[in-house]
Formats: C-alpha cells, sequence, structure tokens
C-alpha cells in the first residue's frame, strides 16, 4: 500500500544515511514537504497565465488528493494569486478520505477502507501541512468511487487523454458534484497511462 511503501522509504533513509523525499508531512518532517507543495504551485501558475490572456477563469477546480499535497499547493496559490477566485473541490477515493475526515474531525484523521485502484490517493493519512492549508483553502470535499474514477479514465482516454484512475480522480469529482451549465471547470490530469 502506499503507507507501507512511506513506511519502508523511511526506515531504509534512516538506516542508510540516505535524504526522505516526501509530499507527506507530519510533526518534525515539514520542511522538504512544503517545499515540494511550493512545486506544486507551478501548475496553478501556468493555468492562470493561460487564463488571464483570455479573461476567462474557472468557477470551480477539482483537484486529486491522497496524501493532500499536490491538492494544497495548488490551492494555496490559486487563494494567493488568481484575482478571480473558484470554489475550490479536493476529490478523494471513498476508501480513503483522510482529509475528509481531517476536516470533519478537526484533527488528523485517518481514511480506513479496503484498496483503492486509485493507487497514488489511495493514502490512509493526510499530510499536516495539506491538512493545514486545505482546511482554509479548499471550499467542498468530495469522495469517488473506483468504478467512478475508472469510467473517468475511459471518458478522457476516448478523448486522446489516457490516464489512470488516480488521474481521473478530479473528472470524476466533477461528474459526482454536478456543478450546473454556467460552470468552467478546471480539472487536473496528474498521470500518464500506465503501462503493462
Amino acid at each position: 500500500s502506499y503507507d507501507e511503501s512511506v513506511a519502508q522509504a523511511i526506515r531504509l533513509a534512516d538506516e542508510n544515511g540516505w535524504i526522505h523525499l516526501s509530499d507527506g508531512s507530519w510533526p518534525g518532517y515539514t520542511e522538504r514537504p512544503a517545499l515540494i507543495l511550493e512545486g506544486y504551485s507551478v501548475l496553478s501558475a501556468e493555468c492562470a497565465e493561460q487564463f488571464a490572456a483570455v479573461n476567462i477563469w474557472p468557477t470551480h477546480v477539482f483537484l486529486q488528493a491522497g496524501v493532500g499535497g499536490l491538492a494544497a499547493g495548488v490551492g494555496a496559490h490559486i487563494r494567493d494569486r488568481w484575482p478571480v477566485q473558484p470554489t475550490i473541490v479536493v476529490v478523494e477515493p471513498d476508501r480513503a478520505p483522510c482529509l475528509q475526515n481531517s476536516i470533519r474531525a478537526g484533527k488528523l484523521t485517518p481514511g480506513n477502507g479496503p484498496d483503492s485502484n486509485m493507487g497514488r490517493l489511495d493514502c490512509k493519512n493526510a499530510s499536516l501541512i495539506a491538512y493545514e492549508s486545505l482546511r482554509e483553502d479548499a471550499d467542498i470535499f468530495v469522495t469517488v468511487t473506483d468504478k467512478a474514477a475508472a469510467e473517468a479514465a475511459d471518458l478522457l482516454a476516448a478523448r486522446g487523454l489516457a490516464t489512470t484512475p488516480s488521474g481521473a480522480a478530479g473528472l470524476a469529482g466533477l461528474i459526482a458534484l454536478v456543478p450546473g451549465k454556467e460552470s468552467r471547470c478546471m480539472i487536473v490530469v496528474s498521470e500518464g497511462p500506465e503501462n503493462g
């Protein structure tokens, strides 16, 4: 699982004197993840340039989340820099809603459930700094099923954007939320296709 992989990476880094670099964070491990979140902001900065050029801005931005790094980095940049503010929607697997559970509980709370086909989003524990950021910046938290994410990946593939269920989770969230005919929605296709 994702969480087991992170634990193994931490163990190996400690044993071998390696640098552990993760966008997940916890008390005592926040500096490096904060830099990764800052890197994710390039995505929203580049989008802002395109939207400003045509003066058309999204009403909704759908951001898939595992531990929450990408969603927090992009969401924070949007809140800080975009002149037109959208509704920010965080999309998680229904089998790993660690951010939604944490927001509801007012503290970091696991999102326990069976394994999800959204492998890179199948994170049972939210990042501390992502949680702190998203509880301020996000408007809505939704969950999507494995079936919905797979169907969203198929929809994107049919339009020439091959991706995984993880990469298509934002589209699955848009389909689940149905924001209305007048909305202009931005999704992030965060992965290419898996081979093999």
